[in-house]
């Protein structure tokens, strides 16, 4: 089986990046685990209630969410990382990336237009 490149997410190709992501994770079964992310039971005790097949599944999610987190951990150059580090679930990390990027757009177009010279007579 190839190995699949992974993409790095840097301070400016988020929206290469997502797509890249989104079609690596597809293509791995992780996509739905970022998207929807899992119920993680409350306590032990609610753990122990569930069905077998209950308890299966839950077993499948949080091995998919770790596999997913790994990917998304493995996408990011070392500043990115640092945001993400303390993420527990793929979602909570890629939401954080979503959500850095968000704002270093916003930085970019408040300097870039801020940093014009007034035209003024």
């Amino acid at each position: 089986m190839i190995q699949p490149q992974i993409p790095r997410l840097t301070k400016t190709n988020y929206g290469n990046w997502n797509i890249q992501m989104k079609a690596l994770l597809g293509s791995q079964d992780c996509w739905d685990i970022v998207v929807k992310g899992y119920v993680e039971p409350e306590n032990a005790a609610a753990e122990a209630v569930l069905t077998n097949e209950e308890k299966r599944a839950l077993k499948d999610a949080r091995k998919r969410d770790q596999r997913t987190l790994y990917y998304i951990f493995q996408a990011v150059d070392e500043s990115n990382f640092e945001k993400i580090a303390e993420a527990t679930t793929a979602k909570q990390a890629w939401e954080t990336c979503k959500n850095h990027s968000k704002e270093l757009r916003k930085q970019k177009r408040y300097v870039f237009n801020h940093s014009e010279p007034s035209l003024r007579c």
